[in-house]
Parts: structure tokens; sequence; C-alpha cells
């Protein structure tokens, strides 16, 4: 298991050349998760919105058949697509985005 680091799937090939298993630890990708939307510079990623998150990729990782997986990756599209669009855009413009960013949209406009 891994947080998918170049420098582990090396060593793997190289110790197991004709294996194609690929696992990667849930608490290593989810501190990658954090780690790299701590770093986004073109994005406000708060707290509130990240946990959310991380729970609704945790649901995924654990789903034990298909239909449980499509459903809860869809939910997970939907939490981005709506909610934390909804929610950034008003951060954006509480924050003053809009004096420098026409494509943010007013709370009238905000997805639903």
């Amino acid at each position: 298991m891994t947080d998918d680091a170049n420098t582990f799937w090396n060593g793997f090939k190289r110790a197991f050349p004709s294996s194609w298993a690929q696992k990667l630890c849930l608490w290593h990708m989810e501190q990658a998760m954090k780690r790299n939307a701590k770093k986004e510079q073109k994005m406000y990623i708060s707290d509130d919105l990240l946990e959310p998150f991380l729970i609704k990729v945790r649901e995924i990782c654990h789903a034990r058949d298909k239909d449980t997986f499509v459903a809860k990756y869809t939910s997970l599209l939907k939490y981005l697509r709506v909610d934390v669009k909804k929610k950034q855009a008003h951060t954006w413009k509480r924050r003053g985005a809009t004096e420098w960013s026409s494509g943010v949209p007013s709370d009238d406009q905000a997805p639903v």
C-alpha cells in the first residue's frame, strides 16, 4: 500500500516485475489530498468544504459493489458541482473577488 509516490512504484516494479497490483493506502491518499488542497493558490478551499469531500471519497473507497460505487461517485460529483461551487462563489464574493473576477456568480446566479 502506498500514497502513490513514484519511488514506491519504482521499487515495487523492480521487486515484482510481473505484478499489476496497485493498492493505495486511504490514509496516505487523504493526507495527500489535504496537503494539496492547502497548497492550492488559485482557489480558497476551507476545511468545511474539504472534510465532506474526504468523507465522500472514503465512502467511494469502501464501496463493495458497482451500484454502491456509482451512487457514491455520483454523490461526490454533485457535491463538487453544486455545494462546493456555491460555497466558493459566496466566499469569493465575500472576500471581494467580484472586483477582479467577472466569473464569480452573484448569489442569485449561483447554482442550486
